[in-house]
């Protein structure tokens, strides 16, 4: 019956000595959910950041949408260009169109020369 008093007093003295008295959490327990704060702290601050990267990219996405619009829908590259220019006022000098046409046709070359900067 002593050692049964005995082994109960020596547990609970084990007890006694993992808890520090913070409400029952013993020290390794305390640790842990101090690490688990950190790691938390991590990923919130990444989550951050992911979603400030995020909202740069839709950015970027919305400013390349726009300069697209900007751009001659045919003739939306460097060498397109030249050649469009061309084929327009060949088109001018060679055929037989009506003031109005020839009207529609400069104004297309403007819009085309006018797309010239948002094409790389």
């Amino acid at each position: 019956m002593k050692d049964v008093d005995l082994e109960k007093k020596s547990k609970i003295r084990e007890m006694n000595y993992d808890f520090s008295g913070n409400k029952g959490f013993s020290k390794e327990f305390r640790e842990q959910v101090e690490e688990q704060k950190q790691w938390l702290q991590e990923k919130r601050e990444i989550v951050k950041l992911r979603e400030e990267k995020d909202r740069k990219v839709g950015d970027l996405i919305k400013e390349k949408e726009k300069l697209l619009k900007l751009c001659h829908p045919t003739y939306n590259r460097l060498e397109d260009l030249e050649k469009g220019v061309k084929i327009i006022n060949k088109r001018i000098e060679t055929s037989t169109i009506t003031p109005k046409q020839e009207k529609e046709l400069i104004a297309e070359i403007k819009k085309i020369e006018e797309s010239r900067p948002y094409i790389l």
